[in-house]
């Protein structure tokens, strides 16, 4: 999988994809809240290039500075709130993990320090954030 590296921050984040190959290869890194999933997508064609499964509701997306790891907020749905975030892992392809942000509730938006050592969530109901070391992440 290629390397990515971020360009704007959103709900719909583009990326920059940096394979082994000298070009490079732009890519969206895209939450499709209803169907639970983040999908990577070619900006020129619409063809999706790759899928992750991650829990109910993806919504904001912050990538760490070297492009790896993708932290999406997943609030739920009105019917099925969650508590957790889910930390996929773009170099490895399939890689991905889900933390319990409990007793926050609905996870909403996610930052990744400059260092890249901590990620930060918005918990909108609690009026709360919440963070964690990156490192308990990917192993």
């Amino acid at each position: 999988m290629p390397h990515l590296l971020p360009l704007v921050v959103g709900s719909v984040l583009a990326v920059l994809a940096f394979g082994q190959a000298p070009s490079t290869v732009p890519a969206l890194l895209v939450s499709l809240s209803g169907e639970a999933r983040v999908v990577l997508i070619d900006p020129d064609s619409g063809r999706q290039l790759k899928a992750f499964q991650v829990r109910q509701g993806p919504h904001e997306i912050a990538l760490d500075r070297a492009g790896r790891v993708a932290y999406v907020a997943t609030p739920g749905s009105a019917a099925e709130r969650s508590s957790s975030v889910s930390a996929v892992d773009l170099w490895s392809e399939s890689a991905v993990r889900h933390l319990d942000v409990a007793p926050r509730r609905q996870p909403h938006d996610a930052r990744v320090s400059a260092d890249g050592s901590l990620v930060w969530v918005a918990c909108a109901p609690d009026r709360a954030a919440w963070s964690t070391s990156t490192a308990r992440w990917i192993a």
